[in-house]
């Protein structure tokens, strides 16, 4: 059976088959559940892999001159996951205290469109720290959109 199956796929057909032989016994079709004693294959864990200082100096050279910008930037010096990092609001920033609040992610919906969310867990709301760069990109970017918006007579914040 487990022949070409990753070990993710084992787990999750063994789970589909444990809970429909538990219901079998509810039911009374059955006595017992044969698939209790059946050991799953272990979850390997991936190794996290992170950029180089070399690598992320590359990066953000990359991006300098681009709108995504201080978004890279966040992500390279925050570890703030993507869903978070597109979360962001101007509201979140605390300037004087020079911290981010993340409280909410942007999720993606497989029928198609995004909207916010809390983040998954209690710890996934949370206050980062930012350094005096970071800080300082945001606030150039901000004052770029600024002169954007009020060029073409939209709405700010």
């Amino acid at each position: 059976m487990g022949e070409g199956k990753s070990a993710r796929t084992i787990r999750v057909i063994h789970s589909v088959l444990r809970r429909a032989l538990n219901q079998a016994i509810e039911w009374g079709q059955i006595g017992r559940n044969p698939i209790k004693g059946v050991k799953q294959p272990k979850q390997k864990k991936k190794e996290i892999k992170y950029y180089t200082e070399e690598q992320v100096k590359i990066l953000l050279a990359e991006v300098d001159e681009t709108r995504y910008h201080a978004l890279y930037y966040l992500a390279v010096t925050t570890g703030m996951r993507q869903g978070e990092l597109l979360g962001l609001k101007w509201t979140d920033i605390d300037w004087e205290h020079m911290t981010i609040q993340v409280r909410r992610q942007v999720i993606y919906h497989h029928g198609g469109g995004y909207s916010f969310t809390k983040p998954k867990s209690k710890s996934g709301i949370r206050t980062i720290i930012l350094g005096k760069q970071a800080v300082d990109i945001l606030q150039f970017y901000r004052e770029s959109l600024w002169k954007i918006q009020t060029r073409k007579g939209a709405d700010w914040d």
